[in-house]
Formats: C-alpha cells, sequence, structure tokens
C-alpha cells in the first residue's frame, strides 16, 4: 500500500538537498521546477550534466516521477537532468558532496558523485521502500528510513557504517500516520 497523497507530497516537498557547503538560503518559490507529466518520460529522456559543474554548489530537486533535476545554485540554472528512476523522493549528501537518491520504487538507494551522471554505489533495501536518507558527516554513516509497501504502519532504519557494506544496524520503527493533520 502507498502512502497517503498528503504524506507523498509533503515528503517530495522536503526532497530537496543542497550540496557543497552553501551558506545561504533561498524561498523555494523563486525556483521554477520543471515537472514531468508523464512519468514514463523519464524512461526516454538521457541523463546529463553540463560539463565543469563538480566544484559548483548544485541543488538536486526531485520530482518523485522519475527524473531528479540538478541546478546550479547561485545562479539558478538548469545544469542537468538525472533520470531512469522509478520514483525518486528523498536525498542526502556527504562531506565529499555525494549525493544519496532514494528511489521508492526501485527499493533502492543510489550514490553519485558530485556533479556526476552514474551512480558509484547501490543499496538494495528491498522488500522495503527507502523514503529518505541522512549522513552522519563525522562519521559518514549513512542512515535509510524505509517503508513497508505491504503495511502502511512499520518500517526501519537502515544504518550503513561509511556508506558502504551491508547495513550494520536495522530498527525496525513503527509508523503512525495522524489522517485528521494530513488533510
Amino acid at each position: 500500500m502507498k502512502p497517503s497523497h498528503s504524506v507523498t507530497a509533503a515528503l517530495s516537498s522536503a526532497a530537496i538537498v543542497l550540496l557543497a557547503g552553501c551558506g545561504g538560503s533561498s524561498p523555494l518559490g523563486a525556483w521554477a521546477v520543471p515537472q514531468t507529466q508523464n512519468p514514463s518520460r523519464a524512461a526516454h529522456r538521457a541523463t546529463w550534466i553540463e560539463p565543469n559543474v563538480s566544484n559548483a554548489d548544485l541543488l538536486y530537486i526531485s520530482d518523485a516521477n522519475g527524473e531528479v533535476t540538478v541546478y546550479r545554485y547561485w545562479q539558478r540554472t538548469l545544469v542537468g537532468i538525472l533520470t531512469n528512476f522509478t520514483q525518486p523522493m528523498g536525498m542526502c549528501v556527504n562531506a565529499g558532496g555525494d549525493v544519496f537518491i532514494a528511489d521508492y520504487g526501485a527499493q533502492k538507494v543510489y550514490e553519485y558523485a558530485h556533479g556526476g551522471t552514474k551512480a558509484i554505489a547501490t543499496f538494495d533495501q528491498a522488500p522495503l521502500s527507502p523514503y529518505t536518507c541522512a549522513v552522519n558527516l563525522a562519521t559518514g554513516d549513512l542512515a535509510v528510513a524505509n517503508v513497508d509497501t505491504s503495511s502502511s504502519h512499520s518500517g526501519d532504519i537502515a544504518v550503513y557504517k561509511r556508506a558502504s557494506g551491508a547495513a550494520f544496524e536495522v530498527a525496525e520503527i513503527g509508523i503512525f500516520i495522524d489522517r485528521r493533520r494530513a488533510a
């Protein structure tokens, strides 16, 4: 069972990651984010990133429909699109600027080098679906929040030491959604 639309919308809205140590903030309303009208469209577009952006401050935005758009933060210009996701949701970043993208539909988390076009690591979460992640910047440990797609009330937190290998700590969690507040 998929989460309610309001929960999905709230978590999708939170799926924005700013990379490379930008110190300022900008209201999201100032960003023109292209929306994918047809989820299958993403599978037919090629991934691309402009050359020479690996040292730039980049903003990654998930549309939950198969694409992650990449912007040069300060100039607010589109510099790339990562495609071929099933349902990209939450993202996180490590101290080196690599971005981790939780693909809910594919049941995987993909790691991309900052400004990169190909996944450099994949963390399989099956049979659960990852919703978001976080990285401990001091240790490099990656934590992934997963949802059990067969039940809307459970999931787990998988932790990967230094963002590699198998999860070394998995904590089962219960999830309660107050539908009165979500409406």
